[in-house]
Order: structure tokens, then sequence, then C-alpha cells
């Protein structure tokens, strides 16, 4: 369990720089700023994603986990 806890550790670390060293184009800015829009009405800033990532738990990610085991997935068959 403390590898997987290395491995989060070192994935979050990374997102959290990814996400303070962006470079955007202005076709970026555009598509996330709209994608923004869409989801959130509004424009969120890089300091909202940072204090996101920064909520996020180890325990959480367990938990989370726990649900893409094969007994916890089910088949939804719908008809036309």
């Amino acid at each position: 369990a403390s590898s997987r806890r290395d491995i989060f550790d070192r994935v979050l670390e990374s997102c959290k720089r990814r996400c303070c060293m962006i470079d955007l184009s202005g076709s970026d800015l555009a598509g996330g700023s709209a994608g923004d829009l869409v989801s959130y009405q509004r424009i969120v800033t890089v300091q909202e994603d940072l204090d996101m990532l920064n909520l996020v738990r180890f325990e959480q990610m367990q938990e989370a986990a726990g649900f893409l085991n094969p007994r916890q997935q089910y088949t939804f068959i719908t008809c036309p």
C-alpha cells in the first residue's frame, strides 16, 4: 500500500506542477474558457484548479478505486 501512496503522491504533485506551468495558445484559452462557461457558467481560475487539487486525498482515491473492481460493475442494456 505504501508504494501506491508513493505513486499517488508523485502523480498529484505532477498535476499541481502542470497546473502552474500552463502555456496556452489563444485557441486553447478560448476552448478552455468556453468549456468553463458551459460547465460552470463562469471562467475557472488556475488558482481554483490548484485549490481543488490540494483537496484530493489518497483515502478518497482508494475508496473510488474500490468501485472499479468487476464485482461493482454492471451492464445496462436498453432496447430502442
